[in-house]
């Protein structure tokens, strides 16, 4: 039994109320141009997962950790707004101002999609497909 770490993307979406996510296996941690893009992603992040392979009463099975060593957030947008820009053009969006302010998000991002996202610190923008 040997333990291999798979490294997978997981695309985010905007839902009814919910993040809807889609996840591919990847080789390496950088947006090939292979990969294809889900139409209306507005983001992705990579992370691990541990897979171990093993045979159990002459069953193939496996073993799967948790997602590990999640990268950044990449968000697909073409502009960024601090609160106060985004408060003064946007001033019946209370909800994203709010959700921004509480999770210590300084900045907000327009993404593709048309969608607002609130922009965390370590959380990179990359340029509209």
């Amino acid at each position: 039994m040997t333990a291999i770490i798979k490294t997978y993307i997981q695309f985010f979406f905007t839902g009814h109320c919910l993040l809807k996510y889609s996840i591919q296996e990847v080789e390496e941690r950088e947006l090939p141009y292979d990969i294809l893009i889900p139409i209306n992603a507005y983001g992705y992040r990579f992370f691990d997962v541990i897979v171990i392979p093993y045979s159990y009463n002459g069953l193939n099975l496996t073993c799967k950790s948790e997602r590990f060593d999640f990268s950044a957030n990449y968000y697909f947008s073409d502009r960024i707004y601090t609160i106060d820009e985004f408060r003064k053009f946007f001033p019946k969006e209370e909800q994203m101002i709010k959700i921004a302010s509480l999770v210590g998000c300084g900045r907000i991002a327009r993404c593709s999609p048309g969608n607002f996202v609130p922009i965390g610190i370590d959380d990179e923008i990359v340029e509209p497909i």
